[in-house]
């Protein structure tokens, strides 16, 4: 990154900055060595299947999920369609919705049940085992803050609205 650009910045948020961008990085590619070496589900398709499964019914506005796992229409398409070809999700209108759903299906679900043991274990190991109770509240909060404030710039529904 260019030094000139990083002066604009105070000292605490480049160091925030350049932590989150290595953390992100580091956290996600130990995630994804994991579950890829315990399961059959990669990180990416976790991300979609427990989204899924957290949402009423199963189901999701296939924009929603393009937009909570930070996709193009493009990115979700391709993502969707590996799944589905999998049976692990379904593509379905709802009633006189125009929208189509992402819908887990059965296998899904049993799918993500078999990959979460592994994938919550990975999560203590690199994450929750690295803070105290304090920095894990603080962090949650903050981030939440950032997440949310977001959300609402770009109209994107989220999880945690409310």
């Amino acid at each position: 990154m260019d030094d000139e650009y990083l002066q604009r910045w105070t000292w605490n948020e480049r160091q925030a900055w350049l932590a989150l961008v290595e953390t992100h990085a580091y956290l996600f590619g130990a995630l994804d060595r994991d579950l890829a070496a315990d399961t059959d589900v990669d990180l990416a398709r976790y991300q979609v299947l427990a989204l899924l499964a957290d949402a009423p019914g199963w189901r999701l506005p296939i924009s929603e999920l393009a937009a909570r796992c930070g996709l193009t229409p493009g990115g979700i398409r391709r993502r969707f369609d590996a799944l589905e070809r999998d049976g692990l999700v379904e593509r379905r209108r709802e009633g006189r919705d125009p929208r189509w759903f992402a819908v887990l299906t059965l296998d899904g679900k049993r799918r993500l049940d078999a990959a979460t043991p592994a994938y919550l274990e990975s999560v203590r190991r690199h994450f929750f085992d690295q803070l105290d109770r304090d920095e894990l509240r603080r962090l949650a909060a903050a981030l939440e803050r950032v997440a949310r404030n977001i959300r609402v710039e770009t109209g994107v529904p989220g999880s945690t609205d409310g």
